[in-house]
């Protein structure tokens, strides 16, 4: 599960999106640079070998430690792409199709613009379709996508059911999350999906085409969390927008609804900033990675957690380059060596008492941020590798820092049994000493 949101003001756009996926499927940011191949060249994806095409973008991508294909990402011409599980009516192809997640990072590598990254999109799924297992541990994890595509001008959003799409430009901001949301309003329609829907009887009589109605699961789109999600998202923009700034994006990413929160509290996925919970509606429902992206007429600029639970962590801005603090990659067993499951032995640790242990050091995270988005805007560090480098590196030394400061510190209010249950079965399968 996951939340992705765009928005287009004074020149800029700005896009954020959490990945929620297991609790231990650590996701690794990297950066592929551009690359010339040879006619014929073949490309594996996470199942599937395709056509290699001559030339590929530089891209910047988060993606699920196991697999080819990316949540989220960037390319050197400012095209940044998110995509959601959606559940539909049509039924999941489980083999010789495209993962989401692949059609995603094919398409930042081929889309010189949003324009052409929806239509690689569209062709990738004319000619291989989409589905997969998409579950880490969950074998039977499969599902169709939307996408939210934008450039340095424009942006689309694209939701697809099976071979079907629609997909429109969008104005001012759009939010999506695990379920369909273009209705009546579109600007391009796959030839056949309204017949299919008509025919199926998807449509009532005398009733206004809607693509989300007429191809929506409802349960498991009910039981995704997604609309209170959706809402939310859309709410925040809405209300944010006049004087809408970077460090909003970050906020919304962190977004448990305005009140004080604890993770247990609540059966669904209904926050933003999502935590897992429950083997049943809260297993992969972990935010897992964040990513923002600024993009203006003249640069992009992006930042990434790199870590899982942005309430927690600290966004730190990302270069067109590989960053050594990321050449050991995370995978699903704890390694204090790397930086990913460094933030998360202090997650794991805050869960004991999240709400207490949270406020010891949330005031930190915006006060590196604060200097760092300084530091940013000063163009001349756009270049710098140290200065990139150097944030992760003291980011990594505050995470061993707050645990120090957490660690001992009495539990106010244990979580409930069957949230210590997940989360102590997590820790175990991952080799990490901490119970709840």
């Amino acid at each position: 599960m996951c939340d992705t949101f765009v928005l287009k003001k004074d020149g800029k756009i700005y896009f954020g999106k959490n990945s929620d996926r297991e609790p231990n499927e650590a996701q690794i940011i990297e950066y592929h640079p551009p690359k010339v191949y040879k006619k014929g060249e073949k490309l594996k994806t996470t199942y599937l070998e395709i056509e290699q095409v001559k030339e590929t973008y530089g891209i910047i991508i988060g993606r699920p430690f196991w697999m080819w294909g990316a949540e989220m990402g960037v390319n050197e011409k400012g095209v940044v792409i998110g995509n959601e599980a959606v559940f539909t009516k049509l039924p999941y192809l489980k083999k010789n199709v495209l993962t989401g997640m692949d059609i995603l990072r094919l398409a930042l590598e081929r889309g010189g613009n949003a324009e052409e990254a929806v239509d690689v999109i569209l062709k990738l799924l004319n000619d291989y379709g989409q589905g997969g297992i998409c579950g880490f541990e969950d074998k039977r994890m499969s599902y169709h996508n939307s996408f939210l595509i934008a450039d340095r001008e424009k942006a689309f959003v694209l939701e697809t059911a099976g071979v079907f799409w629609v997909y429109k430009e969008i104005k001012d901001f759009y939010a999506i999350s695990n379920r369909l949301t273009i209705e009546e309003e579109f600007d391009k329609i796959h030839p056949e999906a309204i017949d299919f829907a008509m025919k199926k009887r998807w449509v009532k009589k005398g009733e206004n085409f809607s693509f989300s109605k007429a191809f929506s699961d409802f349960i498991f789109t009910k039981f995704s969390g997604s609309y209170s999600r959706w809402s939310r998202a859309l709410s925040l923009l809405r209300k944010k927008y006049d004087n809408f700034k970077l460090e909003d994006t970050f906020s919304i990413l962190r977004d448990h609804g305005g009140e004080e929160y604890n993770p247990d509290s609540h059966f669904l996925a209904d926050y933003i900033c999502a935590h897992g919970g429950n083997i049943i509606t809260r297993n992969a429902t972990q935010t897992v990675g964040s990513l923002v992206v600024e993009n203006s007429a003249n640069n992009t600029k992006v930042w990434s957690t790199a870590s899982s639970s942005p309430c927690t962590a600290v966004f730190n801005p990302v270069p067109f380059e590989n960053l050594p603090i990321f050449e050991k990659k995370p995978d699903s067993y704890y390694d204090d060596k790397t930086y990913w499951w460094v933030h998360e032995k202090l997650y794991r640790e805050t869960l004991k008492d999240f709400w207490e242990r949270m406020n010891v050091y949330s005031k930190e995270i915006k006060f590196f941020e604060k200097r760092v988005i300084g530091d940013i805007e000063d163009d001349k560090k756009l270049n710098d590798l140290d200065f990139y480098n150097d944030n992760f590196v003291r980011a990594k030394k505050k995470y061993l820092e707050w645990y120090d400061w957490i660690k001992d510190r009495k539990i106010r209010k244990r979580p409930n049994f069957v949230f210590r249950v997940f989360w102590n079965g997590q820790n175990r399968k991952a080799g990490l000493n901490i119970r709840l």
